[in-house]
């Protein structure tokens, strides 16, 4: 039963209505560990959740957590009747303590974090401690092989964490079924704010067992204490705030430099140098240095190079657009391919689908075979359009316009140099020069028309090729159909044929049935008159009663007869429909 009375909810005048009565923050000398405000009560009547944490289960077994009143509970459900006297033997008036417990003996992580954090102004330290009971803990998978690559994953315990600060996590902590007290010392040089959580089982280890945290409390110390506390199993001391000594060694760092190792370095450097310039000396040979060498500037020279940077440019755009319509030409042929490779998929996977009995075995073979030449044309075609634009590419850029200016320019200067030369020629030797030069021009014309001519037949060559691969691709597909319906045809023979001499072996017993039906018909007629006979001698000497009673045996005789007439006439109607049916 659950009865709820008395319920009310009031809007707070202001925000600092609201504060009051929680706080934007932990102050110090506050402890936050307390049932005054929890209000939900779990599943067992030991546990109740606090409104000021937020608990949160990482794994999917179950956890028991909450707040347990040390005074009013009977801790039946917390923890064994063994160590209940260890547990209630908590120090100071606050009885109320936080428990995680796991349900089962799996390996579970479950934290508890606190909703407002605690404020730590800079300038000031600050004691936070806490007491830990610890009771059951252990891990239930054995890890030994984990443990070759990561010593921590055997540790298990309880985790408590402040966020925000450096050095500023107890773990693996176990108490061994005892009050233990833990102390976090905090001094820091910018005020922050920090959340803590108390945790069963770590982020990276989990554990099972039970773990309990009481007398939570942050107070403010003065520098001495703060100064004494040091480093230990059960305390960890987070500071921030630099002392003057420290202050002024960043500002004026000492020199702590040892002499004795100069000559050494010295002499290490000295060698490395000797080292360096016998290297030079044997493997760069250094240009000597013309002096008095004077560079004229030349016009001429100025107004050629912009306009071979024109010409450059110009040259680079056609090539480019040259490029570029090959390299579209070769998407357009890749595209195709690429459609007929589709196409060819969708063949190759309707006949799987229909090969139920092997009968399409060698279509498919042939379109696996068809599916692996286009194939092999989309990758060729997509390396060379990858090529081509790779080419583009480089085309475009600044450097490839300078190499190719550089390029026309020293062809030019070479054709101008070679025309003052000639000029200077006696006019015979010019013009033997120029008929030469005509006919090598001739010569280099008729073998880039060849090499043009056997290139096209070349290419003509590979397309007829490739065309007859598609050819015989098709007809060996064509083929291999054709064999496959042959073969189905063939079957469906073969089967008609079973089926005719099934229907002639049917046909030859309906007949044999027919004859031996007649045959027994007569024989019971023959019977029927004879018997009619020796009835009709036999009785020669009775009465009209008795020729009576004869004639009434003939009508029964009759009756026979036709019933027997009537069973053939229904033995040949059946013999029809099974012939009809066959």
């Amino acid at each position: 039963y659950a009865f709820f009375d008395n319920i009310l909810v009031e809007e707070a005048d202001n925000k600092d209505d609201f504060s009051n009565r929680f706080g934007e923050y932990v102050v110090a000398g506050s402890s936050d560990i307390d049932l005054t405000d929890s209000f939900l009560t779990l599943t067992t009547k030991d546990y109740s959740t606090p409104l000021l944490y937020t608990g949160e289960n990482a794994t999917e077994y179950t956890v028991n957590a909450g707040i347990v009143d040390l005074t009013n509970s009977t801790l039946q459900g917390v923890i064994a009747s063994d160590y209940r006297e260890s547990l209630r033997n908590l120090a100071g008036d606050n009885r109320k303590i936080l428990v995680i417990a796991s349900a089962s003996n799996q390996d579970v992580y479950y934290k508890y974090t606190s909703i407002l954090p605690y404020n730590f102004e800079s300038g000031k330290y600050y004691k936070l401690s806490f007491e830990v009971f610890t009771n059951g803990i252990g891990q239930a998978s054995d890890r030994e092989e984990e443990k070759k690559y990561d010593n921590d994953v055997l540790a298990q315990g309880a985790t408590i964490q402040l966020t925000g600060l450096e050095n500023s996590t107890f773990k693996y902590v176990e108490s061994n079924n005892k009050w233990t007290k833990y102390e976090f010392y905090i001094g820091v040089d910018t005020t922050c704010t920090s959340n803590i959580i108390f945790s069963l089982g770590s982020e990276y280890v989990g554990c099972f067992g039970k773990v309990f945290f009481g007398n939570l409390n942050l107070v403010e110390i003065e520098q001495t204490e703060f100064d004494l506390a040091s480093n230990s199993e059960n305390v960890l001391k987070i500071n921030t705030i630099k002392t003057e000594e420290e202050e002024v060694e960043e500002e004026n760092p000492s020199n702590n430099f040892d002499w004795r190792y100069v000559p050494t370095i010295l002499t290490f450097v000295a060698i490395v140098l000797a080292v360096i310039v016998l290297f030079v000396r044997k493997n760069i040979k250094f240009k000597k240095r013309v002096k008095g060498v004077k560079v004229n500037y030349d016009r001429d020279d100025t107004v050629m190079q912009s306009k071979y940077r024109r010409l450059a440019s110009a040259q680079r755009d056609k090539d480019v657009r040259e490029m570029t319509k090959e390299c579209e030409e070769l998407i357009a042929l890749r595209s195709q391919y690429e459609e007929k490779y589709k196409d060819a998929i969708n063949r190759l996977r309707s006949a799987k689908l229909n090969n139920r009995d092997d009968s399409k075995k060698n279509e498919i073979s042939a379109i696996e075979r068809e599916v692996k030449h286009i194939s092999k044309e989309v990758s060729r075609y997509g390396v060379q359009v990858n090529n081509y634009e790779s080419e583009i590419e480089f085309m475009q850029t600044e450097a490839y316009l300078i190499d190719l200016e550089r390029r026309m320019l020293k062809r030019d200067s070479s054709a101008r140099i070679k025309e003052r030369k000639e000029s200077a020629l006696p006019e015979e030797v010019r013009n033997e020069l120029i008929a030469k030069r005509e006919a090598k021009k001739a010569k280099l014309e008729r073998k880039a028309e060849l090499r043009a001519q056997k290139l096209e037949e070349k290419e003509a060559k590979l397309e007829k090729e490739r065309k007859n691969i598609e050819e015989q691709l098709k007809q060996a597909v064509e083929k291999d159909v054709q064999l496959a319906k042959e073969k189905e045809l063939k079957k469906i023979k073969q089967e008609q044929k079973q089926i005719d001499l099934e229907k002639e072996n049917i046909e030859q017993q309906l007949e044999q049935d027919k004859l031996q039906l007649e045959k027994e018909t007569n024989e019971q007629l023959e019977q029927l008159e004879i018997e009619q006979t020796q009835s009709t001698e036999d009785n020669t000497v009775e009465d009209n009663i008795v020729e009576d009673n004869s004639a009434e045996d003939n009508s029964t005789a009759e009756i026979e007869q036709k019933n027997i007439e009537e069973q053939i006439e229904d033995a040949e109607k059946d013999s029809s429909d099974d012939k009809a049916s066959k």
